[in-house]
């Protein structure tokens, strides 16, 4: 990892002349003339210059503590150093969408082919990619630091003819998922030909009322992060949604044939219901669909729209609720979350739902929060960052800039636009340093907790992955990326670089 300041691990070294210290072993002066010698004594001994000479082994029998305890204490430094190092390590390995401390420029450690709706995600420490083929969706396994394949295994069987589906959803908590990887994949549905011509009509049956139209149903697949096999198989009658995980569990939200949301959490393996919950009105109609959303984060299901409810992931439990035609916006905090309305402004609520300040407006999405200033709440107003207190709603500082906050991390605040990334001091909203890319940022910032990863421009024009101290904007690193870099992203602690055609694992 690379220091948050190199001088402080630096130590002012005197060099002498001669190139060799001054031990103080010899006398540089002159005996006095008048010093005289006991009788039958045998004559002070003397050096080389004249001067008296040292009895060295009785120095050295005095003082041997001295550098001992020197060396004692150095090396409880480092060792306390070093531990200190490895807790922040583990600690920022746990915060999704860190990676995990860098210990000089990244190489490229391996690569493995790319492609549209690819999803990635680390289950037991391998690094699992999951990709459609030809015959089916299929996951592969790798060894995070050197790429070998550990195992292989289909999630679901592609389409047939006459058959479309969507893409397989691998629900990613942006963190180790586990033991457990879960895989859902619709049921494929028909396609019709409605016109004689070969239009394809997709999805409407209404023209073809002798058609029965059941239920969607999802397939629920669960894979063993360390060999593959299959450990469970169950079906989910619904639409689908959108789905998280909650350890080895996952959260599934579907529309039922009422109309109604319904969301559960489930075993991952058996399909085991933990707990449900069934909107109390139904979404009927294009424009009710259409205002409803749902997202599952780690600690909470956010039903939106015309009425929006939020529900704890651990148990289910309502930690608020809004009426039709409120339209209550809600935002996940590291802690909590905010909420936003025309009627009731803004708020900011504990895990428990309840209100514990008062805002003027929605807080900003944060793709990082490492907790390093747990009371920060910032909201986005257009020309200006604000940041409230948590506890109090109090306006803590105010930065004037048109960047977006993207990251909390060792107190500092990543701000990023169009083509431009920089850091605030999170404690006085002071700018730090900023950088300007004079073009479109290819892909957005991310940072291992002491370095801001983002794209930079060589003097030829090249784009650069570079590496900048948060707290000073230092330079420690600059490496050269393919011109049609996509991505570059932290996969639950694993830096990856997507190109059109590859995925790359850096370290």
């Amino acid at each position: 990892m690379a220091p948050v300041r190199p001088a402080a691990r630096m130590q002012p070294v005197e060099v002498l002349e001669e190139g060799l210290p001054d031990t103080g072993a010899r006398w540089r002066h002159a005996p006095p003339a008048d010093e005289e010698v006991p009788p039958g004594a045998a004559p002070p001994a003397r050096d080389d210059d004249g001067g008296p000479a040292v009895d060295v082994p009785g120095l050295l029998r005095r003082w041997w503590p001295v550098p001992v305890a020197l060396v004692v204490a150095v090396t409880a430094v480092g060792v306390l150093g070093v531990q200190r190092d490895r807790e922040r390590a583990e600690r920022l390995a746990g915060v999704p969408g860190v990676v995990r401390p860098l210990d000089g420029p990244p190489e490229v450690l391996w690569s493995t082919p790319a492609g549209p709706g690819d999803q990635l995600l680390v289950a037991r420490g391998l690094l699992v990619v999951v990709q459609p083929r030809t015959s089916a969706w299929h996951a592969t396994a790798h060894d995070a630091r050197t790429g070998e394949q550990r195992w292989s295994a289909d999630v679901a069987p592609a389409p047939g003819a006459a058959m479309e589906s969507g893409p397989v959803r691998c629900p990613d908590p942006g963190t180790d998922v586990g033991a457990v990887v879960v895989c859902l994949a619709a049921e494929p549905d028909p396609v019709y030909a409605d016109d004689p011509d070969g239009t394809v009509t997709s999805g409407d049956v209404g023209a073809f009322s002798e058609v029965d139209v059941a239920l969607p149903e999802t397939r629920v697949g669960a894979l063993s992060a360390s060999d593959g096999r299959t450990l469970g198989s169950w079906t989910l009658l619904g639409e689908l949604v959108a789905a998280g995980r909650a350890g080895d569990d996952v959260v599934v939200v579907t529309i039922d044939d009422d109309e109604h949301v319904v969301v559960a959490r489930r075993d991952g393996v058996t399909g085991e219901v933990r707990w449900g919950w069934r909107s109390p009105v139904p979404i009927r109609g294009t424009s009710m669909r259409a205002l409803t959303s749902v997202e599952v984060t780690r600690d909470l299901v956010v039903v939106a729209g015309s009425a929006t409810r939020v529900l704890a992931v651990a148990d289910g439990a309502e930690l608020t609720a809004a009426p039709d035609f409120s339209f209550l916006r809600v935002e996940p905090l590291r802690a909590g979350f905010g909420t936003w309305s025309p009627a009731r402004g803004g708020a900011v609520h504990d895990t428990t739902g309840a209100v514990t300040a008062t805002v003027p407006g929605l807080p900003a999405p944060l793709a990082v929060d490492d907790g390093s200033e747990p009371r920060l709440v910032v909201l986005d107003a257009g020309n200006a960052v604000v940041a409230h207190d948590a506890a109090t709603g109090e306006e803590r500082w105010r930065a004037t800039t048109a960047l977006d906050p993207a990251l909390v991390v060792d107190h500092r605040l990543v701000v990023v636009g169009a083509s431009r990334y920089g850091v605030v001091d999170a404690r006085t909203g002071a700018e730090v340093w900023d950088e300007e890319l004079g073009a479109p940022l290819p892909w957005q910032p991310v940072t291992d907790g002491a370095l801001v990863l983002g794209p930079g421009l060589a003097p030829d024009g090249a784009t650069h992955l570079v590496g900048r101290g948060v707290p000073d904007g230092v330079r420690y690193w600059s490496v050269p990326v393919p011109p049609d870099t996509r991505r570059v992203r932290a996969v639950a602690g694993h830096l990856v670089l997507t190109t059109a055609d590859e995925h790359r694992a850096l370290g």
